[in-house]
């Protein structure tokens, strides 16, 4: 996922139907992380869909950052996705028009 640094982006997690509902837990490496909001929903067929959104306002610091979604409902095993973020800066003018593809003035375009 790219994201501009100091913009905020919101990551989804939803499940397939299933039956007792399944619960959503957010993850990174300072541990667990709040949900920004939760959503559950009713299936056509039966069982109950969950939705999850974690809203973040990205930082340099967050560039590399894996955010880990795991859904359990205590019947089968959890699952999880593993999403990535990648932290964009905004062009800088140091860097020059000519060379902002240029190895060593990566740093000004990507942190």
């Amino acid at each position: 996922m790219n994201v501009e640094a100091g913009e905020e982006a919101t990551l989804s997690c939803h499940t397939t139907p299933s039956r007792p509902r399944s619960s959503i837990t957010w993850y990174s490496r300072a541990g667990v992380l709040q949900a920004t909001n939760t959503i559950y929903s009713q299936a056509v067929f039966g069982g109950t869909i969950t939705r999850s959104e974690l809203s973040l306002r990205a930082t340099a610091d967050d560039n590399g950052r894996v955010v880990t979604c795991v859904a359990e409902n205590g019947l089968v095993a959890a699952v999880n996705v593993n999403i990535t973020v990648s932290v964009l800066r905004k062009y800088s003018r140091s860097c020059g028009v000519l060379r902002k593809y240029i190895r060593s003035c990566a740093k000004e375009l990507i942190i």
